[in-house]
């Protein structure tokens, strides 16, 4: 039995190190757009960066006036991916010799950005990135590629160590086959795949998430309850919440399970003020200014806001189950998840999983409506990605026919389903393959120059438009002719009788209908002409 457990973990390692390897083969991704000449060279004016994000006390605000020099600052300083370089400018505002430790940015939290900080240190005084002011990024923009680099390795790595958590949770409920074939799918989804190579909090804190899930799973396998379980989980807690705020509603899931162990007298009742109490004291030291500068942070959540209007129905909950759910969790796991929770609820309706079935649907209807306005987007599942390994956790620990033979086939159709989407990461530096640089190329070789050209932004980046020489064109001159227009979300493309498609650049392996490449990564580019 030893030894079959020591083998398991052995697999579990190695696959875990085969995913690290291939990921990191690849995230480099993007970083061959300020590679380009008429990028690379291009000279920034000394005063770009007067009424910038960067010497404001917040990230919001009004945008400092457009120009080319702004643009270019974007593409030698931003990625591919929006929201990557918010972190390097909260970043830049903590410096402890001077005692700032405010971000003065609370989108993403404390338990995500000062362990990102730390890193970074740690990798400037070895050598690995340099730190340096802004102008030496803008003359050497492969420095700032660095950073970008080495913010993504942080997130693998930690969602490795999500992935070795969740394996250890299944093992003590379950046999090594389906623990490692429910590991796979966690690494194999869509969802994985993707915000593992970003630099955002919401797969990072998946790390606290499982650890958190693997301290539970001792009520469920029948051991005993220590009193440093209780300080462990509310630790993991905290750290969870403290990355991603919407993480509070697993944490409510956590206690909610805990009661019903009260219940059944299985822990003390302490436990369910012992837990909460050590999270916040958790949440509150690594997000301190959440109190200390409360003005900022209501002043931020109300721009926000602006960003979500609710609008319940079934077609919110469809939406997001079709472009979110399906897309990100893998529409074989989703759907496994989905009919064995249906089974739990219809054939075991007082039982403890068909109550954890009904709370992970009411967690997904409530997301449904909360981003209802952003419902074509395929990435909301970010604010629940919690429920991925919570899913793979249930169906572990819920007993149903088939389990081996059903979870080996999901695992064989998220591969497939992932496929595009790892191939599309590698396809960002191939000139031959990368959506952006085919775009670029078509437009400088079939727009002629001082051309009006329009784009469906007005701040410039990476991430919203193809890297052609601005300088080259009248952007956005009101009387253009031409649009190009970058496509995230393909299959919610309206059409526009007043617009003809000129051409047309797409991601490999992409249906319509059902994107498999989908979101900021080789995104689908088009050019109209405006009749």
């Amino acid at each position: 039995m030893e030894t079959t457990r020591h083998t398991s973990w052995y697999i579990a390692i190695v696959l875990v190190a085969a995913f690290v390897t291939f990921q990191i083969q690849g995230i480099d991704y993007g970083t061959g757009i300020n590679d380009q000449p008429h990028i690379k060279d291009y000279v920034v004016g000394s005063d770009v960066s007067a009424g910038s994000a960067l010497e404001r006390n917040s990230m919001t605000g009004a945008g400092a006036g457009e120009s080319v020099d702004r643009w270019m600052v974007r593409f030698k300083l931003y990625s591919i991916e929006a929201d990557e370089h918010i972190n390097i400018m909260a970043l830049s505002r903590i410096k402890p010799g001077q005692g700032q430790f405010d971000p003065h940015f609370y989108q993403y939290g404390g338990a995500w950005l000062y362990p990102l900080g730390a890193w970074y240190l740690v990798l400037s005084k070895v050598g690995v990135i340099t730190l340096a002011p802004l102008n030496s990024y803008l003359r050497q923009p492969e420095l700032m590629d660095s950073v970008y680099i080495w913010g993504r390795v942080f997130v693998v790595l930690a969602v490795a160590g999500a992935s070795l958590f969740l394996f250890a949770a299944c093992h003590r409920i379950a046999s090594a086959r389906e623990s490692l074939l429910c590991m796979v799918l966690f690494l194999a989804a869509p969802g994985t795949v993707m915000f593992s190579q970003v630099m955002k909090p919401h797969w990072y804190a998946l790390f606290f998430v499982c650890g958190a899930l693997y301290v539970l799973t001792r009520l469920l396998s029948g051991q005993f309850w220590r009193e440093r379980d209780n300080v462990a989980l509310g630790v993991f807690l905290g750290l969870a919440v403290g990355s991603v705020l919407t993480f509070g509603l697993f944490a409510a899931l956590c206690w909610l399970a805990m009661a019903v162990f009260v219940y059944r007298g299985i822990i003390h009742p302490r436990a369910l003020l012992l837990v909460p109490a050590i999270a916040l004291t958790v949440y509150l030291g690594t997000n301190p200014f959440v109190v200390l500068n409360i003005s900022a942070v209501q002043s931020e959540s109300s721009l926000l806001v602006n960003w979500y209007t609710q609008k319940a129905g079934i077609s919110s909950i469809l939406l997001f189950a079709k472009n979110s759910l399906l897309a990100n969790f893998g529409a074989a796991a989703t759907l496994l998840i989905a009919c064995v929770a249906t089974y739990a609820i219809v054939s075991m309706p007082r039982s403890p999983m068909a109550w954890a079935a009904v709370t992970g649907i009411g967690v997904v209807v409530l997301i449904a409506v909360l981003t209802s306005s952003i419902a074509t987007w395929h990435t909301n599942t970010r604010y629940l990605s919690f429920l991925l390994p919570s899913g793979l956790l249930f169906l572990c620990a819920t007993q149903w026919r088939g389990q081996k033979i059903l979870l080996s086939l999901a695992v064989a159709l998220t591969l497939l389903q992932s496929a595009p989407l790892a191939l599309a990461y590698r396809d960002e530096n191939d000139p031959t393959h990368s959506t952006r640089h085919l775009a670029g190329r078509w437009i400088e070789e079939n727009i002629p120059g001082d051309a009006a050209l329009c784009f469906q932004t007005k701040t410039l980046a990476p991430y919203e438009v193809p890297p052609i020489d601005f300088a080259r064109y009248r952007i956005n001159d009101p009387a253009c002719k031409m649009e190009v227009r970058v496509e995230r979300e393909p299959d919610a493309v309206i059409q526009n009788e007043r617009r003809q498609l000129v051409t047309r650049f797409q991601p490999r392996y992409s249906p319509h209908s059902f994107p498999l490449v989908f979101s900021h990564i080789n995104p689908q580019i088009s050019v109209y002409r405006y009749e």
